[in-house]
């Protein structure tokens, strides 16, 4: 009789265990880069800008009051404010005009009196400036004033100093078209100018 060997039944091998990694990994999140636009930039510019609008009447003002500016500088600086107001005039804005520290209305009354005035000379008894009377510039000033109290409906000053300018300026075009001597040359482009400037002053001076 053949005996059976009686196995044990085989034990199954214990799972090997595996070391954990105790390392964390690092996952790099994205970060968001916020672009500054073309317009914000434009937008804070032009904060800037607003805020030293409010003064921009009042600066012209005292400007013409300083003393440390020739004439030709002063009318210079307000004939460059007179040709950006009208180049800026079908855009002009009410709420911009509000906000001025000086009205428009108040700023025509000042610059009218103070162009008058710059027309003679009190060092030399209140003698016509021909510098000045013959600047194509003063006249466009004046021309400004005199449209501007028209349409803002206010009243300025006429004074006599203005006559005197109107009187040596129609002197010299009769001169001038006499074939005397003049001042200013009525073909120059320059002269031409200048009797356009006045005719029309006379003519906003009627007008009114």
């Amino acid at each position: 009789m053949v005996k059976r060997k009686h196995t044990s039944p085989n034990k199954s091998n214990p799972p090997k265990k595996t070391k954990k990694n105790t390392k964390t990994q690092c996952v790099d999140n994205p970060v968001e880069v916020v672009e500054i636009q073309s317009c914000d930039q434009n937008e804070s510019f032009t904060g800037i800008i607003a805020e030293e609008r409010p003064w921009k009447n009042l600066e012209l003002i005292l400007s013409l009051q300083s003393n440390e500016l020739g004439d030709k500088e002063k009318v210079e600086l307000a004939f460059s404010f007179v040709k950006a107001h009208d180049v800026g005039e079908n855009g002009t804005n009410e709420d911009e005009e509000e906000c001025q520290a000086v009205k428009i209305s108040r700023l025509v009354m000042y610059l009218s009196d103070w162009i008058q005035t710059l027309f003679v000379s009190k060092e030399q008894n209140f003698q016509v400036r021909a510098d000045i009377c013959l600047d194509f510039r003063c006249w466009e000033i004046l021309r400004f004033c005199l449209k501007q109290s028209s349409i803002l409906d206010v009243s300025i000053n006429l004074s006599k100093y203005l006559l005197k300018a109107i009187a040596f300026i129609a002197e010299n075009l009769l001169s001038a078209l006499n074939g005397l001597s003049s001042e200013v040359n009525i073909c120059d482009g320059q002269g031409f100018e200048v009797y356009s400037c006045v005719v029309d002053c006379v003519g906003l001076l009627f007008s009114s």
